[in-house]
């Protein structure tokens, strides 16, 4: 199994460092947040996200590999790291490009260690990434999730994105209709 390789988007890690709450500031892989960043393809998420254990093996020999390798892992993601701890990760957010068929259609995703949910990181950063991406060159981004996803689904709605159900197709090719947000165009309170 081997990345694809997509036409590069609008690179917004390079300008992610920018983003910083009160506890958290978003920043790109580096080799030091490597081994962290890894971490977070627990058992879990492999499960959640219909991803297997090549796709994540995948991820690591990407990052190992280095140069283009390396950068169809790195320009999409970012991590998220304590403010009073740089070397942890607590979680990641990616903007991959949306469904076949939408060239200007980016989805976005974040996702928390499962040791640090509950403690409010979502709803601290999530404003900030997309008053960050609103700022660039994405015209349409989305947010989805599971239907069982409960918290991210709260904080969506406590930031009065706009809900629009769509298929969603998982890595592992199954299917299911997820909870997919509206982040760009916002839509008018």
């Amino acid at each position: 199994m081997k990345l694809r390789r997509k036409r590069r988007p609008h690179d917004w890690v390079s300008s992610a460092d920018a983003i910083r709450t009160e506890r958290l500031r978003v920043v790109p892989i580096t080799p030091e947040l490597e081994a962290g960043y890894v971490a977070l393809f627990d058992d879990e998420f492999v499960t959640t996200h219909h991803w297997s254990r090549a796709m994540v093996h995948v991820v690591q020999k990407s990052l190992r590999a280095g140069g283009a390798d390396r950068d169809l892992v790195t320009r999409a993601t970012a991590v998220l790291v304590p403010r009073d701890n740089p070397h942890a990760v607590v979680g990641f957010i990616s903007i991959e490009r949306g469904p076949a068929g939408s060239a200007d259609k980016r989805q976005f995703g974040i996702q928390i260690a499962s040791d640090h949910r509950g403690m409010g990181y979502t709803t601290e950063v999530l404003p900030a990434i997309i008053d960050h991406i609103e700022h660039g060159k994405f015209r349409h981004v989305v947010l989805a999730t599971s239907e069982h996803n409960a918290a991210m689904i709260r904080v969506c709605e406590k930031l009065g994105l706009q809900f629009e159900p769509e298929p969603y197709k998982h890595p592992d090719g199954s299917e299911e209709v997820a909870r997919v947000y509206r982040v760009l165009p916002r839509t008018p309170s």
